[in-house]
């Protein structure tokens, strides 16, 4: 028989980190239902270059930080290690877009990418991705 085992709770940090997730998720998948309303509305004879690549970056990132969000609790190290690469691609994203023009919407989202990379650099974070 198997001997019983106690249920570690989820750090703290590690909770908020996911929750700052999930709201990335979520203004994410609001961000894809305006670009494809961008790209819907655009003529052909336009360029679809830039607003494709929006689109991508509009799929890719909530798909990856919603899969990344419920793979937490896995405690898996490469969760952790995927999820400070995900969040680096967001600044730097987010940086270029400040660059191109200020807007408290990109601001919102580096600060939120800042705060799940620094949540999940505390040692309580590190020792929850043991496994």
């Amino acid at each position: 028989m198997s001997e019983a085992y106690a249920i570690e709770p989820m750090p703290r940090e590690v909770r908020a980190a996911r929750m700052f997730m999930w709201f990335q998720t979520a203004t994410g998948l609001l961000g894809l239902v305006l670009a494809v309303i961008i790209v819907n509305t655009m003529n052909s004879g336009d360029d679809l270059l830039f607003p494709l690549v929006l689109l991508g970056l509009n799929i890719f990132f909530p798909v990856a930080t919603g899969a990344l969000a419920i793979g937490c609790s896995s405690r898996r190290k490469w969760v952790r290690t995927a999820v400070f690469i995900v969040e680096g691609l967001r600044i730097a994203d987010h940086l270029s877009g400040l660059f191109l023009g200020f807007n408290v919407a990109i601001l919102l989202g580096l600060v939120l990418s800042v705060l799940v990379i620094v949540r999940l650099s505390n040692p309580a974070a590190m020792a929850w991705f043991s496994r």
